[in-house]
């Protein structure tokens, strides 16, 4: 059958004859829409503010599909009702009549468009979802339903004065994504220029600063006041030093007016040296490192590099009263810490087949040049921005995956001081069929070193021709620049309760600008609207499964919320959730590649595995078991399938295979549970304290039973005790 065409009016002449249809249509479906008089119908269609969706019928006659009525006050537009009839739905007539209006408003140079849609209308919200209508607020509905209604904005394309937020469904916290990431300015001090000679106990950590700062990971600046320190240092009648002469290379800031320096200096004198302060008598050196301090303060510079002592000693109360990192050369240093430790082997769908994860070998250096550059990376890049010679890995941490001896992923991390901001540059040859499990391993690699410093933030810069890695880093909660070439996420690591949120919400302020409610929410399902003031202001509602997944991993076990204890054997446990400490020589299960994994169990467990609910891993005692629970995470979905219909992507994020099926049961129908944002317990609650806490006999924990809110709490706090 050929699908019809959709023709979209809005002159009124052409809507008149429409308006019937379109009142009788909304009376039809008013739990939906609302009620409105008729006359309002004819008084927007006179404005042009009502649209008609039309088919071709018999003998050419336009046939009434939809409608789309609006109220326009510029800048911006308010849809009062949109409607498809049934017939038309799943034919996109309604995404045709919100692109024709959007369209309209752009052009007569609208800045947004919004929508109220109660809470409870899910296909509805899930509509506005699709076409970009972020929840802006949120509002009590009529005192005969108690509904909430979801205040929905889109910001169109149109020109204007102001940015536009950034908040979008794929980026819900507007986390920066330019292109071009800020580089700190530290001012250095006299003693670690002098460190650059040969001779100098410390030559090797200034050599590391300096080669961080050809890297682009810093830049580096002097005072004027360091100038005149190597004047009188170094001067000599009738002759210049290299090391004034070199010094004038870098930028350099002028010492502060006389009044506010000496305010400075008196107040940073107290905390510096506070005996010296005493008597108001400070050394020339003493005095020049304080106008160091005040310079960097006075012109708001990230920090300050040094070797002295007393002033790093100092550097905790200076950063909390000036905001200013005080550091010496050596947070530069190289260190044994890699992004990948060891060489690790991974399993691949083929038998006898393994990825390799490991610093990248000397001998594919060559090679992965020629990937970057097959990529489309500029030849100057590779080298000064990819770290592609680099071998030394003194300024870049190089990771890379390799299968049956070829480069198929790359990633390049540069050092920074700063741990709390993690940031990369992936590369993946995406001809390669093992390509999406490159990617998955090093993404994976960098959320899992962010979540040695969380709560910390992830940056990662893509190579052109990056399909599958944006796709999978999008599934991972990465929010993207509207390009796709750079994605950028928040990593909290975190269980969240009402002990831990307001800590919680201050270091996510601290971090990211990220403002949280003052109080903890009870919790209603993974769809009410959390409120979030974001960085530029703008004040942002996200559904709870939206916050977990962009600061993945992170859960919020607030009042109120499901949770099950679900049993898994000693043998399956530790490839699936990686919680045991014992290497192994033997690869990795395909599991650990992924972020959203699969748990497989009977078909009697499908009614508990509700998407949100907590799910708490009990690893029984069987097999050199510990019989205790040992991970939590959360359902993303569940479903049944037939052991026989299962397919690698069931099997795949799992640890079975179609041989060891039959080990969880004898069903020939199974359920999947798929489950993420994955957090092992720092301490396992063992068999004895669930039977205190009424969480189940042994007998009880062989199969998946519910526990209560309030039981879930008291699992939380004996797992997290300090």
């Amino acid at each position: 059958m050929r699908r019809e065409e959709i023709v979209v009016l809005e002159e009124y002449t052409k809507v008149e004859p429409f308006i019937s249809d379109a009142v009788e249509a909304a009376n039809n479906e008013r739990n939906a829409l609302g009620f409105l008089r008729a006359q309002v119908f004819t008084e927007q269609a006179h404005k042009g503010n009502l649209f008609i969706a039309t088919t071709v019928g018999e003998a050419g006659r336009l046939v009434y599909a939809g409608h789309l009525m609006f109220d326009a006050r510029h800048s911006r537009a308010t849809v009062l009702q949109i409607h498809a009839k049934q017939e038309q739905r799943r034919r996109g007539t309604a995404r045709r009549l919100l692109d024709h209006l959007k369209a309209h408003l752009t052009e007569l140079g609208f800045i947004s468009i919004y929508a109220k849609v109660a809470e409870d209308l899910r296909a509805a919200n899930e509509f506005w979802e699709r076409n970009g209508f972020y929840v802006q607020s949120t509002k009590p509905g009529g005192k005969t339903r108690g509904r909430t209604i979801l205040v929905r904005c889109h910001e169109l394309s149109s020109p204007q004065l102001f940015e536009r937020s950034g908040i979008t469904a794929q980026n819900p916290f507007g986390l920066d994504t330019s292109h071009r990431d800020e580089k700190p300015i530290y001012l250095l001090d006299l003693n670690v220029l002098f460190d650059l000679g040969p001779r100098r106990p410390r030559h090797e950590a200034a050599l590391n600063l300096f080669h961080a700062e050809r890297h682009g990971s810093c830049q580096l600046a002097l005072s004027a006041e360091l100038q005149e320190e190597l004047v009188r240092h170094l001067s000599r009648p009738g002759r210049t030093d290299p090391m004034h002469a070199w010094a004038a290379v870098f930028i350099t800031f002028p010492v502060p007016p006389a009044a506010e320096k000496n305010k400075l200096i008196e107040t940073l004198g107290r905390i510096v040296f506070p005996t010296q302060a005493e008597t108001g008598k400070f050394t020339s050196n003493e005095q020049s490192d304080l106008t160091h301090l005040a310079t960097a303060i006075h012109h708001r510079l990230s920090g300050f590099i040094t070797s002295d002592e007393a002033i790093l000693a100092a550097s905790k109360q200076l950063e909390e009263v000036y905001s200013i990192h005080v550091i010496s050369p050596a947070a530069f240093q190289p260190s044994d810490e890699l992004l990948v430790n060891r060489e690790e082997l991974f399993e691949t769908s083929k038998v006898g087949e393994s990825l390799m994860a490991a610093s990248l070998p000397s001998s594919n250096e060559a090679e992965l040049r020629l990937m970057l550059r097959g990529l489309g990376v500029p030849d100057a890049d590779v080298v000064s921005v990819w770290g592609s010679v680099d071998s030394s890995e003194r300024t870049v941490l190089r990771s890379a995956v390799i299968a049956s001896g070829r480069l198929v992923g790359y990633l390049a991390c540069p050092r920074h001081a700063d741990t709390s901001t993690i940031i990369g540059r992936l590369a993946i040859d995406e001809s390669h069929v093992e390509a999406a499990a490159a990617a998955r391993l090093l993404l994976n690699k960098m959320i899992s070193k962010a979540c040695d410093a969380a709560p910390s933030q992830v940056r990662i810069h893509l190579a052109p021709k990056q399909v599958v890695a944006r796709e999978i880093a999008t599934a991972l909660g990465f929010a993207g620049s509207e390009d796709g070439s750079v994605l950028s996420k928040i990593v909290l690591n975190r269980v969240v309760t009402p002990n831990n949120w307001a800590a919680t919400a201050r270091e996510l302020h601290t971090l990211a600008k990220l403002k949280l409610p003052a109080s903890c929410p009870t919790f209603k399902d993974t769809d009410q609207q959390i409120e979030v003031l974001c960085r530029d202001g703008n004040r942002r509602f996200a559904r709870l499964r939206e916050v977990e997944s962009g600061l993945s991993p992170a859960l919020f076990c607030l009042p109120g919320r499901r949770a099950v204890i679900t049993p898994i054997l000693a043998d399956f446990a530790k490839p699936l959730l990686g919680h045991s400490t014992q290497g192994s020589l033997l690869p990795r299960a395909r599991a650990a590649q992924y972020a959203e994994r699969h748990y497989i169990s009977d078909k009697k467990t499908l009614k508990l595995f509700t998407p949100g609910t907590i799910m708490l891993f009990y690893e029984s005692g069987k097999k050199g078991g510990s019989s205790a629970i040992v991970a939590i995470a959360r359902v993303q979905r569940a479903y049944l399938k037939a052991g026989k219909a299962t397919t690698d992507a069931d099997l795949d994020p799992s640890v079975l295979n179609t041989e060891t099926l039959s080990t969880i049961g004898l069903s020939a129908l199974k359920t999947v549970t798929a489950f993420d944002n994955l957090i092992i317990l720092p301490r396992p609650v063992g068999l004895a304290s669930l039977q205190r806490l009424g969480c189940g006999k042994p007998t009880q924990l062989i199969t998946t039973r519910q526990i209560t809110s309030e039981q879930l709490a008291k699992i939380l706090d004996e797992a997290f005790a300090s």
